[in-house]
C-alpha cells in the first residue's frame, strides 16, 4: 500500500509543477507614438512548386504575385491602424541595396530569423 501512496504523491507533484505560471513584467510602460511610420524592407518571398519527384521549382509569376499581395495586405492593415508606411527602395522588388546599408539589412535579417526561431521553437 505504501508504494502506491508514494507513486500517487509523485504524480501529484509532477502535475502541480507543470501548472506553474510565468509572467513577463516590465518596469517601463510602452509609449505610443502619436504619428507612427513603419519602414518596410524588401520582401524575401520565393514561391516554388513541389514536383512529384520532390524537386522545388521556383515560380517567378507566383513570386511576383505573392509580393504584390503581401504589399497590398500590409498597406491595408497599416492603413486600418492609422500607421504610415515607407518602403526601402522601389516596391517592385527589384531594389538594389545601397552598400552603406548592407550591414543594417544583414542585422535586420538576423533579428527576423531569430524572432521566427523563437516563435517556432520556444524552448530554443
Amino acid at each position: 500500500m505504501k508504494p502506491i501512496k508514494v507513486l500517487s504523491l509523485c504524480i501529484v507533484v509532477a502535475v502541480a509543477s507543470a501548472c506553474a505560471q510565468t509572467a513577463q513584467l516590465t518596469t517601463n510602460p510602452v509609449q505610443r507614438i502619436s504619428d507612427p511610420t513603419i519602414l518596410i524592407m524588401p520582401l524575401d518571398i520565393e514561391l516554388q512548386e513541389l514536383t512529384a519527384g520532390g524537386q522545388l521549382l521556383p515560380q517567378a509569376e507566383w513570386t511576383d504575385r505573392g509580393r504584390r499581395n503581401v504589399n497590398a495586405a500590409l498597406k491595408t492593415v497599416l492603413a486600418e491602424r492609422g500607421v504610415k508606411n515607407a518602403h526601402y527602395g522601389p516596391t517592385d522588388g527589384t531594389a538594389e541595396i545601397a552598400p552603406e546599408h548592407a550591414q543594417l539589412i544583414e542585422l535586420h535579417e538576423a533579428v527576423g530569423a531569430n524572432i521566427l526561431l523563437q516563435t517556432l521553437v520556444p524552448a530554443y
